[in-house]
């Protein structure tokens, strides 16, 4: 598959990576200096058969991760290749030390119909 290059963020700011081994070695710099920092990158994902995915999402197949309080803070993860921009799941969440999530029963959210995500 033809993967694009991670989304990196370190202390707030945006990194345009241009090599999987400039991300790499970003993130270790970032790392040993304790900063803060998240990224993100696709990566070759199987739904559990237990899973109940309606559909695929393109592009969704992402892994992010992150140290200390990097901001990618509280989101909505969101189908963008859907004019409707239909609200779809994020499934796997591995943290050490405090993440906080709200879960809302299928087919529920937590805005008002055409509210914007703040």
């Amino acid at each position: 598959p033809n993967y694009r290059l991670p989304n990196v963020d370190i202390n707030g700011e945006n990194s345009e990576v241009k090599s999987w081994s400039q991300a790499a070695r970003l993130l270790s710099q970032a790392d040993n200096a304790k900063l803060p920092y998240w990224a993100s990158f696709m990566a070759d994902i199987e739904d559990p058969d237990w899973w109940p995915r309606k559909h695929p999402v393109p592009t969704y197949s992402n892994v992010i991760v992150g140290s200390g309080r990097s901001g990618i803070g509280i989101h909505i993860d969101v189908d963008n290749y859907n004019c409707t921009r239909v609200p779809v799941d994020t499934y796997l969440t591995l943290v050490c030390g405090a993440k906080y999530v709200i879960m809302l029963p299928p087919d529920q959210h937590m805005f008002e119909k055409d509210q914007p995500f703040p």
